[in-house]
């Protein structure tokens, strides 16, 4: 084929594409900004406090999680009591400084992004950063945050109270007395691997 042949055939080939990817693009609707999506459901809690002291216990040390919430160290603590958990531990700065993509992760569903900023210790432009140039994190994350509303302790009331009991029965029942031996510490292989 000469180069004539070629440009001619690829002209036609791109007009004839030309309409469904005008198409494609209207439906796309760049100019659109995303919606933020509601937060995934996690009904087996019963509130968003609860999950959020959950999922944070072993990440994030009691003065933090309390000073996000708006509420007290003692608070904190009934509520992990209240679902079975065993004793809090607290973080090194060591600790904290490498597991944030865990925290991120965690919270990416419970918290505003003020308060996920705020659970880090980090700044705005930080924040902002780690999403975009950190291993993909924010393609990983699925693009767009959820919208949550802002989290706040709040007494539990009497059904909520029960359901934690339930998940108290279940934590104890499953694991039993091993739930309260002392684990290895986090990134101790970090350690190991340097003395080598």
């Amino acid at each position: 084929m000469n180069r004539r042949g070629f440009l001619g055939r690829f002209t036609l080939c791109s007009l004839s594409l030309a309409t469904p990817w005008a198409g494609w693009l209207n439906a796309q609707d760049s100019s659109r900004v995303p919606t933020s999506p509601k937060p995934i459901p996690e009904p087996h809690f019963p509130d968003r406090f609860h999950l959020f002291v959950w999922r944070n216990w072993e990440l994030v040390n009691t003065e933090r999680l309390a000073q996000v919430l708006e509420t007290t160290t003692e608070k904190i603590l009934e509520i992990g009591t209240s679902m079975g958990l065993p004793k809090k531990i607290e973080l090194s700065e060591n600790q904290l400084r490498r597991i944030y993509i865990t925290v991120i992760r965690q919270n990416w569903h419970i918290l505003s992004e003020e308060q996920l900023i705020e659970l880090l210790g980090w700044t705005r432009e930080h924040y902002e950063y780690v999403l975009k140039e950190d291993d993909f994190l924010w393609i990983k994350l699925g693009s767009v945050k959820p919208h949550c509303e802002r989290l706040r302790y709040e007494s539990p009331s009497l059904d909520v109270r029960q359901r934690a009991a339930e998940i108290k029965k279940i934590v104890r029942t499953s694991f039993g007395p091993s739930l309260d031996e002392a684990g290895e510490p986090a990134f101790t292989f970090v350690g190991d691997l340097s003395a080598v």
